[in-house]
């Protein structure tokens, strides 16, 4: 049987404080990959420093002469990558040691053009936050149905994170990261894949996700406030009314698609009503309004509203109550610090 190409892309810029544990959650996979990529977007930190730490085990670090943008430099990610498959993970998150060997096993069982599981929630400090889960078994969901389907789940797109795998031929054919649309790019090249290409669940937690203040984007780190964050769900509004505006009243699948994606942004701003932000929770639904004017035309409307909503409110609320089954299953997130 042939051996599976899988490259893992780490796009990179200003991330040398995660950067480390990033590296060392690779360098402890169980089977050597096949290519690991790492693109430094004209880093002004120590991140060469910390690639150098890892010479032996042959990673492939290219540093860009001057800083392309976040979404540039994910193309170029995808377009440098050899593998038949490719996986973005980001420079500040982590994979387990088993990452790159289950992927292949399941690859060679079980063919398709896109692959995503669960994901980890964790903090600076690598504390478990808690847990984002899609299906409750691994399934392969085919089209027409991979939009609907998600989307009852709760989860409208996988981000392009190593959370998931793309076949080579599915971002070659989809529009890439357009640089226009800034951090919220992922969202239309989400929707194009899930429209297009079946998508198989593999149920098990190979990847965590780092949740902290700081983000490096495009050229400077930013710093999470009101101001920045509305900025950013503005813009995630303005291409989410793109689509809207061509697909809403299109089909239902689209439409309960977008509508997800708006009431799940909703439900987080809705979270800071207990922190008293009032001003920032009314400013984003005055925003909300203006893309979309008639998003509660129907007694099922608000049905899918209440409902996202409480379920935000019920994860708020015990999100930290994760069993000792889960949390034994991801003991390999503390055998990610640095050498």
């Amino acid at each position: 049987m042939d051996k599976i190409k899988i490259t893992i892309c780490i796009p990179t810029y200003n991330r040398a404080d995660y950067l480390d544990q990033t590296l060392q959650s690779v360098a402890n996979q169980t089977i050597r990959p096949f290519e690991v990529l790492i693109i430094d977007n004209a880093s002004t930190d120590w991140t060469a420093k910390i690639v150098k730490k890892y010479d032996k085990y042959r990673f492939t670090y290219i540093r860009n002469k001057t800083n392309i943008g976040m979404a540039r430099n994910y193309n170029k990610c995808l377009r440098t990558a050899g593998g038949d498959y490719c996986s973005i993970l980001p420079s500040d998150d982590v994979i387990a040691p088993t990452w790159y060997e289950e992927w292949s096993k399941l690859i060679q069982q079980v063919k398709a053009p896109i692959y995503t599981s669960p994901m980890a929630v964790i903090s600076e400090t690598n504390e478990i936050l808690y847990l984002c889960t899609i299906f409750p078994t691994s399934r392969l969901v085919t089209q027409p149905r991979v939009l609907r389907e998600f989307c009852r789940c709760l989860t409208p797109g996988v981000p392009p994170n190593a959370a998931t795998l793309y076949h080579r031929n599915v971002y070659r054919k989809v529009n890439l990261f357009d640089p226009a649309e800034g951090s919220e790019t992922d969202v239309r090249v989400v929707m194009d894949m899930f429209r297009n290409y079946d998508v198989y669940f593999y149920n098990k937690y190979l990847y965590a996700f780092r949740h902290h203040l700081a983000r490096s984007f495009d050229k400077v780190k930013e710093l999470k406030n009101n101001d920045s964050d509305l900025k950013k769900i503005t813009n995630y509004f303005r291409i989410i009314g793109d689509i809207y505006r061509a697909d809403f009243h299109s089909s239902r699948e689209s439409r309960f698609f977008i509508q997800t994606h708006i009431f799940m942004t909703l439900a987080t701003v809705n979270l800071y009503l207990v922190r008293f932000q009032i001003r920032k929770v009314v400013r984003t639904y005055l925003v909300m309004h203006q893309y979309f004017p008639d998003l509660f035309s129907y007694q099922k409307d608000w049905h899918q509203f209440f409902r996202i909503q409480l379920f935000f409110l019920k994860r708020a609320l015990f999100w930290k109550r994760i069993s000792k089954n889960s949390r034994a299953s991801l003991e390999w997130i503390s055998s990610t610090a640095p050498i």
